[in-house]
């Protein structure tokens, strides 16, 4: 009788999706396993089995035709394969990068590298002692921890 509504793969179904009303999905989840519990028929079990099974088997071709397609599109475009065998070759540059042409002493050995630092004069209160209420003022600067690095 659920054979013949579909009403076994339509719960299986119901049980896969995802809703922002997650009560229904739940219930149908709960459904699907009453089903394939021990106390239900094994045709019903039997049937619900190769629902699974052909969804799985859907859901793998959907990915496998997915994959072949994305590299007939990466094969179509040859200067791309051209691109990523140059892109294999080169190295990553090692140390301070020019924030300006991303390259360092490797690429140009023989330019001036500059050195970008933000700080900022401050005066600063020094604590002169306990029960003290004076604070001493004195001149400094504060930095950050990161650095610009740039060719001269």
């Amino acid at each position: 009788m659920l054979a013949s509504f579909s009403l076994v793969e339509k719960l299986y179904s119901l049980s896969q999706q995802k809703f922002k009303e997650m009560q229904l999905v739940l219930l149908a989840e709960d459904c699907v396993k009453i089903l394939t519990n021990e106390l239900a028929s094994p045709e019903v079990r039997a049937g619900l089995q190769s629902i699974i099974d052909k969804k799985r088997h859907e859901q793998t071709q959907r990915a496998n035709k997915a994959k072949t397609a994305a590299k007939m599109r990466l094969q179509k475009k040859g200067a791309v394969n051209k691109f990523m065998s140059m892109m294999e070759k080169v190295e990553e540059e090692k140390g301070p990068k020019c924030v300006s042409c991303e390259d360092g002493y490797r690429a140009k050995p023989g330019e001036i590298m500059g050195v970008y630092v933000y700080s900022k004069r401050l005066g600063f209160r020094e604590w002169t002692g306990p029960g003290s209420s004076l604070h001493q003022l004195s001149q400094g600067y504060t930095t950050v921890t990161h650095s610009n690095y740039i060719h001269l």
